[in-house]
């Protein structure tokens, strides 16, 4: 597995953190 592909995981996992934190923060506020 490249570096690349390591990073390409790495960023879409914390923007799937990101987003799932924003949905739940609103359905909460």
């Amino acid at each position: 597995m490249s570096v690349f592909r390591q990073y390409e995981l790495h960023t879409a996992h914390l923007t799937e953190a990101i987003i799932w934190r924003e949905l739940t923060c609103a359905k909460r506020c």
